[in-house]
């Protein structure tokens, strides 16, 4: 979903502020306390194609290399998470 090639020319921020609406979504629909394990596991989720899309766009070889740098990136540009 997040590597086709038309997001490709999204910069990050637009990207995250496409994303937020619908992850506050899902929070408010998933949202219970005992469902914390498995939002968390989405959260991995999202965080693993947003560094995929990443690196795609940064014509990367490896799909998972600069992890750490996404993570920081997007909790700056104010990614939401659903677990948290």
């Amino acid at each position: 979903m997040l590597a086709s090639r038309t997001t490709l020319v999204l910069d990050a921020k637009t990207l995250i502020e496409r994303l937020n609406p619908k992850i506050r979504g899902w929070r408010n629909y998933y949202g219970v306390k005992t469902a914390i394990k498995w939002l968390n596991k989405i959260d991995w989720y999202i965080l693993l194609r947003f560094t995929i899309w990443w690196n795609k766009k940064r014509q990367e070889r490896r799909h998972l290399s600069g992890i750490k740098d996404v993570r920081q990136m997007s909790s700056k540009l104010g990614l939401l998470k659903l677990a948290g």
